[in-house]
């Protein structure tokens, strides 16, 4: 039987499973439910991680060989009715889950961001409001190599919203309690150290959470342990 190798798998496994929309956690296209927008991400990092079978055994061992890491970052954020937002957060890799490329990740999160919206008489509405999150997350390496490290993943969590928006208005309260919310993610990490100990990397996010559904860029920087 012809060897076919995963990476010529990967259209007919989307197709077959229905997951041609997994684009949509980056916003090229948006799930008609909440279930879909949940299981698209999904969707997509299998696929990924299809295609990357087998690839990992072939990275660079020195990095590759340190599974858990702790890091920091700053991002900015698309929102909305929100503008300048702006997040602060860090993570801890708990470590690999079963093989090497497949890691546990806990994360917390804090963001912060102005209203973007007017009244009833068209003037903008004065406030702000903020999201602070924790979750965790799957996080799937593709390779390790050159001291390069493309990655991707799903993840799930809590916000905790607040605001200082004038307590008489509607927004005061869209803008308050708790809610659960789904994300995907890719990036590409970069060694710093020659020994793969300290490294910065950037991703595109995208989280979908009720009243502060957002697409962010992260810019951070992490140790390997």
């Amino acid at each position: 039987m012809p060897h076919v190798h995963a990476a010529a798998m990967l259209p007919a496994a989307i197709d077959r499973h229905g997951a041609l929309g997994c684009v949509a956690p980056f916003g090229f296209a948006r799930p008609r439910t909440r279930a879909a927008c949940m299981f698209r991400p999904v969707c997509l990092v299998a696929a990924l991680a299809l295609a990357a079978r087998g690839v990992y055994a072939q990275s660079d061992t020195t990095a590759a060989s340190r599974t858990t890491r702790v890091g920091s970052y700053l991002s900015y954020s698309w929102i909305p009715h929100g503008k300048n937002g702006w997040e602060l957060g860090g993570e801890f890799d708990a470590g690999k889950l079963g093989t090497p490329a497949l890691h546990a990740v806990i994360e917390a999160n804090w963001l912060q961001a102005d209203v973007d919206r007017l009244d009833a008489a068209g003037a903008p509405i004065a406030g702000s409001f903020n999201d602070f999150s924790a979750g965790v997350a799957l996080r799937y390496d593709f390779v390790h190599r050159n001291r390069l490290e493309p990655y991707a993943g799903v993840g799930v969590g809590a916000h905790f919203l607040g605001n200082d928006i004038r307590a008489d208005t509607a927004l005061h309260r869209d803008y308050r309690g708790t809610k659960v919310g789904g994300e995907a993610f890719a990036g590409l990490a970069w060694d710093i150290t020659r020994d793969g100990r300290w490294a910065a990397y950037v991703e595109l996010r995208r989280v979908e959470v009720e009243t502060v559904p957002r697409t962010t860029t992260r810019l951070g920087a992490f140790l390997r342990i």
